[in-house]
């Protein structure tokens, strides 16, 4: 019985959806600031690096493709070398946080 009790204040200390405690600490992405510098940095982390990285990497990622697919697919190394390439391209798309960057550029910031 020790280990539920355990677990249940675990779980109720480590709760992130709970109001904070505070009035001037706000959640951001299951972390809790109480600065607004970094709210800031984590804003500017996570709506213009991490995009840029990105698309960075999508742009190599397809230019490495063309040359892995110019150079033949009769090797069994250049075949793992485009799964590869497939596989890093969608992950590079998965961490991309599209509800962050919509709710800072609704759609309705294009039209005003």
């Amino acid at each position: 019985m020790e280990n539920g009790s355990e677990l249940s204040s675990f779980v109720s200390t480590t709760d992130l959806l709970a109001p904070a405690s505070d009035d001037s600490e706000e959640l951001y992405c299951g972390r809790r600031t109480s600065s607004p510098h970094e709210f800031f940095l984590f804003r500017i982390m996570f709506c213009y690096v991490n995009p840029g990285l990105s698309i960075f990497g999508f742009i190599t990622n397809m230019m490495s493709l063309e040359i892995l697919r110019r150079s033949g697919l009769q090797k069994h190394s250049n075949i793992l070398l485009i799964g590869l390439v497939v596989a890093d391209s969608m992950s590079l798309a998965l961490t991309l946080n599209f509800g962050m960057i919509i709710l800072e550029y609704g759609p309705r910031q294009f039209f005003i």
